[in-house]
């Protein structure tokens, strides 16, 4: 979870969770220390097992043969559960961890957004509260939303639109009809035209009957000295980030789904379609 761009809606506690998910008290008592104040601890970010914290909420879809002692955080874990090590974890029993995960992700998370006035320059509009650097150059109907961050020698295109929270380096080129959206960009970073970066990923769960898109609290960081093509899609990432790192080459039409993760000096042709699998 990306706290630079996402937060709770309200502050997100184990008894909020059980009751979301319709589980008793008796039940989550059946596999946790009774010493735990289910009101009081509360969960603050959402992570990937791989990158789990104390304060987190996981989850465990498959079972595992070893045990969870190098795993922290609140864990949704698959029933019925095999003999475990829980000593490090908080446990909350289901019968579909993933799902449960991606929709407590779409009830409990929203995306900051801040009210601001906008200053309005070449007939773009910017918001008060995002800062520009030195010989910034913006063209018509482009428009920057509240907190931006904008490094020096950055030339934006027309119909442009950068939306809160992001930050964009020195010597950036975003071109005419760029959208973007929970990104965090380097230095030297050309972006070509009709391009779209951050927007939420193709997530679904494939088991529901009546599957909806989930909600992406993941961003989306490119690393410096990148070209991306015109036409172009990076989705942001479901919990982790989406990463492009240096000195990437990224030809047009080319798609990089939520998750990726494109190592440093790769370069990807035209029409290609960079996936990950869950």
């Amino acid at each position: 979870m990306n706290k630079r761009f996402f937060k709770f809606k309200n502050d997100l506690s184990i008894k909020s969770i059980l009751e979301y998910l319709n589980i008793s008290e008796k039940i989550f008592y059946k596999y946790n220390s009774k010493n735990i104040n289910i009101l009081d601890f509360k969960i603050n970010q959402f992570s990937s097992l791989s990158n789990s914290l104390d304060d987190s909420l996981i989850f465990l879809n498959k079972s595992i043969s070893n045990n969870l002692k190098d795993i922290k955080g609140v864990c949704l874990i698959k029933i019925p559960l095999q003999e475990h090590n829980f000593k490090n974890n908080i446990v909350i029993p289901s019968k579909n961890p993933k799902l449960d995960f991606c929709n407590l992700i779409n009830e409990f998370c929203i995306k900051k957004e801040k009210k601001s006035e906008f200053v309005k320059i070449n007939n773009s509009l910017i918001s008060d509260t995002s800062v520009v650097g030195s010989n910034f150059t913006i063209g018509n109907f482009s428009t920057i939303d509240a907190n931006v961050k904008i490094g020096n020698n950055v030339i934006i295109g027309n119909n442009v639109s950068i939306s809160e929270n992001c930050l964009i380096g020195n010597n950036v080129h975003i071109m005419d009809g760029v959208c973007i959206d929970c990104s965090i960009i380097g230095n030297n970073v050309t972006i070509s035209q009709n391009t779209v970066i951050g927007k939420n990923g193709f997530g679904f769960h494939s088991g529901s009957p009546n599957s909806h898109i989930f909600f992406h609290i993941g961003a989306v960081k490119i690393g410096n000295d990148v070209f991306i093509g015109s036409n172009c899609n990076v989705d942001r990432g479901h919990i982790d980030d989406t990463v492009i790192g240096d000195f990437v080459r990224i030809d047009n039409q080319v798609h990089i789904a939520h998750n990726c993760k494109i190592g440093k000096n790769s370069i990807l042709a035209g029409k290609s379609a960079t996936f990950w699998i869950s």
